[in-house]
Order: C-alpha cells, then structure tokens, then sequence
C-alpha cells in the first residue's frame, strides 16, 4: 500500500487492515475477486485468461481524469496509523503504478 510505503502505517497494521476487509468477504486484489466467484483454482486461472485486463499503465492513464481530481491532483486517502485518515495530493505515478500492481496481481 501507498501508506506502509510511506511509512505512514506498519507492516503489522497493513495486515490487520487488509485481514480486516477480507474478514468481510470484500477483495483486496483482483485475484480475489476472481476466486470469490469460482469453484477451484484451475476455474480461477481460466476465467482471469478469458478477461481482457487493463495494464496498470492503462489504470495509471484513467486516474487523470478521475472526478476526485482537485487543481489538476488527485486526492488519495492514506492511512496514517490506525484509525487515521489522511487527505495527500502529492501521490507520485511511480508510488501508484506499484499499488496498481499490487492489485492486479
């Protein structure tokens, strides 16, 4: 995440976190929304090949005109520790195309 990359949150917090929104069957990277609507592993694997997903550059490219943007910066919620929110607009492309990564794989 942007936030433990940061050094916003710990490792530790970041896990909590996502152990949370997983405890409410929500999905945290595309692989898991794909799992959550297939029987097996092998039926997972073939439903992610017969989508055409978008790269992260492609991901990156839609966020420029997201309705969020404010004076030509996106307003991103971090974490900064548990239980506190934070507003940044000083989000790099590199610091986004990893989170993208993250949650394509």
């Amino acid at each position: 995440s942007i936030s433990r990359e940061r050094g916003l949150i710990s490792e530790a917090e970041e896990k909590q976190g996502v152990g949370l929104i997983r405890s409410f069957g929500l999905p945290v990277k595309l692989s898991d929304r794909i799992a959550s609507s297939s029987k097996s592993k092998e039926d997972c694997r073939a439903k992610a090949l017969q989508v055409s997903w978008p790269s992260p550059e492609e991901v990156l490219a839609a966020t420029r005109s997201d309705k969020k943007r404010d004076h030509g910066k996106i307003r991103f919620i971090l974490l900064d520790g548990i239980g506190n929110a934070i507003i940044e607009t000083n989000v790099r492309d590199d610091e986004l195309l990893q989170a993208i990564r993250l949650i394509l794989r």
